[in-house]
Parts: C-alpha cells; sequence; structure tokens
C-alpha cells in the first residue's frame, strides 16, 4: 500500500524546476504577451468592482460571479504592491502552477512506473500547465485543470491503496471545488471523481 511521504530528492528538484519554469514564463507574458480577451475582460469587471461598481447592475456578464469575486483580492493586493492588473493576475496563476504542481507531486507516482516514467509524467505535467494552453493561459477552463488535477490525481492514488493525511486530502479538495465551481457544466466529473 502507498503512503503519502515528504518529497524526496527527485521531487524536489522538479518542484524546483516548476518554480524557475513558471517564473521565467511569468517574465516571457508579463513582458511579451498580453491577457487574452476573457481574461481582461474578467479583470475589468473586478477592477469595476473594486472601485464601487455591481456586476449584473452596472457591469454585464454572462459568466457565474466566482471567477470575478476570486479576482478582486488577487487585483487588490496587486495594486497595493503597486503592480499592474495583467502583471498581478499572472503572478497568481504562476503561484497556483506551483501551488498545483506541489499537491500533484507525489501523485504523479502510480504504482509500477520507472523512475524515467515518473520524470516524464512530471515533465508533462509542467507542459501542460505552463506551455500547452497557450492563448488560453489564465482562462477559466486553464485555472479549473490546475485547481482540479490535484484532486483527481489524488483520487487515482487513493484508488491504487494509497493513504494521504488529512491536510493534503483537504486541500485538494478545497482546490478542487474552487475550480469545478468557475465551470459548473464539469460538475458531473465532480460527482464521478469523487464516488
Amino acid at each position: 500500500m502507498a503512503i503519502d511521504q515528504p518529497l524526496g530528492p527527485t521531487d524536489k528538484v522538479f518542484l524546483g524546476l516548476a518554480v524557475v519554469l513558471s517564473v521565467a514564463g511569468f517574465a516571457l507574458r508579463d513582458q511579451f504577451l498580453p491577457l487574452s480577451d476573457d481574461v481582461a475582460w474578467l479583470a475589468y469587471i473586478a477592477v469595476r468592482m473594486l472601485a464601487g461598481d455591481t456586476v449584473y447592475l452596472d457591469l454585464f456578464e454572462e459568466n457565474l460571479p466566482l471567477i470575478v469575486h476570486l479576482s478582486l483580492p488577487v487585483i487588490w493586493l496587486g495594486g497595493l504592491a503597486g503592480l499592474s492588473v495583467a502583471t498581478s493576475i499572472l503572478a497568481s496563476v504562476h503561484l497556483l502552477i506551483i501551488a498545483s504542481y506541489a499537491l500533484s507531486a507525489r501523485y504523479l507516482e502510480p504504482v509500477g512506473v520507472s523512475v524515467a516514467g515518473h520524470r516524464v509524467l512530471k515533465g508533462l505535467f509542467l507542459y501542460l500547465a505552463l506551455v500547452q494552453p497557450a492563448i488560453d493561459f489564465a482562462q477559466r477552463e486553464h485555472l479549473m485543470v490546475l485547481a482540479v488535477t490535484p484532486f483527481l490525481l489524488l483520487s487515482g492514488w487513493k484508488l491504487d491503496g494509497g493513504r494521504a493525511g488529512r491536510v493534503k486530502s483537504l486541500s485538494c479538495a478545497v482546490l478542487a471545488g474552487a475550480g469545478f465551481s468557475n465551470q459548473v457544466q464539469h460538475v458531473r466529473l465532480w460527482k464521478k471523481a469523487s464516488a
């Protein structure tokens, strides 16, 4: 039976790699790539809400308000730190990538896969989190994948006979709840993963 253990040396190397790649990706995106139109619009709504406007009354928006409300503290804290709205959003997404990887690292090691296979899976995770989203980077779908992945990997780990601590299990569940709440059409997947 697999038991959730502290990160080993290769886990620490890949976590360090996740941090380095995320910082490099942040610097490149912040300097050379604008936010997508969806992300920029939701950020604009959050900025207007911080200025006192009310969503659905002063501002037209068809999305559920959770994504806007999750953006409020990010933009507010970024403003206190003197960061632009785009930089604040990008920084928060890159922090989410690091947190998602840190929660997922142990569960990317299925039983019976070689050490080289573990490295490939971890590298694939970083690719899917940092590069593959391309123009969809920081959109609700990207955030959902980052938030839900640790929970799904933990569920697979437990189905394979593994055990995890309560804090890590609760952290994965809360993060997944926030991720699925932004994309309610995926609630059926949530129910299947939780069963």
